[in-house]
């Protein structure tokens, strides 16, 4: 999609963000660790151990087409219209 881009300035902290734009380019902060800070803040997410990666594809597939009572994910449904 042509002029698509993440929305940042949606961050309720975007005051920061110029500040944290030249931090990240002087090599002062990490990226990774802000987005790693703020989805172990903002979100929730579960995991599960399978015997290998077929079966944990298999499991994926099966939730991303709505097998959980929770319904479909909210990151990445598929088969859900966009």
């Amino acid at each position: 999609m042509q002029g698509c881009r993440p929305q940042l300035m949606r961050d309720p902290l975007a005051a920061s963000i110029p500040v944290e734009i030249a931090q990240i380019a002087a090599g002062e902060l990490s990226l990774d660790a802000r987005v790693r800070r703020y989805i172990h803040d903002r979100l929730s997410y579960r995991w599960v151990g399978t015997a290998d990666g077929a079966s944990a594809y298999a499991l994926e597939a099966q939730i991303c087409r709505g097998a959980l009572a929770a319904g479909l994910p909210l990151l990445n449904p598929r088969g859900a219209a966009i």
